[in-house]
């Protein structure tokens, strides 16, 4: 079904999708362009706090300036899935993401090591919470919601750009590859994990969020195209998410087939139920 935002003349639709595309450039590529104007101010904070500088600036500054630009700011955080649902999406990605935690500490032995500041302070906060909204909330939910894009247009762009930006992890071609077939899948699936989900950015957050965390406190590998093992146990994580969407997607559409009938029965007193 075609959310109820795509409304809009398609002349609206088309000046939305412009200026969306061009705050992600901004946002993409500005940092190449204006970074040696200001990076020496930066050069003596630790690495990670320049990392976290950087995601802000760019996937984070940048959008929200090009959301409240371009629409305004009324319901703004319903717009970038923010309003609410953050203890929900919390505990829904805590159960997606069991089999990683516990396949990932019995594979390490239940060895847990972690570096404070690139690994959490930038790994599992400042860039899940950043690249969500950038690429989720902004690129893809913004275009699919307010530009008229469908489904697998905006899911499959989210997903190469998001892919590619990954590309620099794999010191060979191979790996370059297989970093950049995981990461845009993984953007394909969470696209659609926020957008079945009731548009809760708060729970592709804290997925993204907990799944570098124990990628990377268990010491799976360097990169994100990962080992056997690695692979085997984020597979049943997206595999229980899957799962659990589905069954979700199922009940709401049963319960929509009842309320149908129930109005059909008996209408008035639907009405005044409702």
């Amino acid at each position: 079904m075609m959310p109820a935002e795509k409304t809009v003349s398609r002349e609206t639709r088309t000046v939305y999708t412009i200026l969306i595309l061009a705050f992600y450039l901004l946002g993409q590529f500005g940092g190449k362009f204006l970074y040696p104007y200001y990076g020496h101010w930066l050069a003596d904070l630790p690495a990670a706090a320049r990392s976290v500088s950087w995601s802000a600036t760019y996937f984070g500054l940048v959008p929200l300036v090009g959301a409240l630009l371009i629409f305004g700011t009324t319901g703004f955080w319903e717009r970038m899935g923010l309003a609410s649902g953050s203890w929900r999406g919390l505990w829904v990605a805590f159960m997606m993401t069991l089999p990683m935690l516990l396949g990932y500490a019995w594979v390490a032995d239940f060895t847990f090591h972690i570096d404070w500041g690139r690994d959490f302070f930038f790994g599992t906060l400042a860039a899940p919470f950043f690249e969500e909204f950038f690429f989720r909330a902004f690129l893809f939910g913004l275009l699919y919601r307010y530009a008229g894009w469908g489904l697998w247009p905006a899911t499959l762009l989210d997903g190469l750009v998001f892919g590619a930006i990954h590309i620099s992890q794999g010191d060979s071609f191979g790996l370059a590859a297989g970093v950049f077939a995981v990461t845009a899948a993984g953007a394909v699936g969470f696209s659609i994990l926020y957008k079945e989900w009731g548009w809760n950015l708060w729970l592709v957050i804290f997925l993204h969020a907990l799944m570098n965390f124990y990628w990377m406190a268990f010491d799976m590998a360097d990169n994100a195209a990962g080992g056997v093992w690695a692979n085997v146990f984020r597979g049943l994580t997206i595999f229980v998410a899957v799962v659990w969407t589905v069954y979700r997607q199922r009940q709401r559409a049963r319960s929509q087939v009842q309320n149908q009938v129930a109005a059909a029965e008996d209408p008035v007193n639907h009405l005044s139920l409702v």
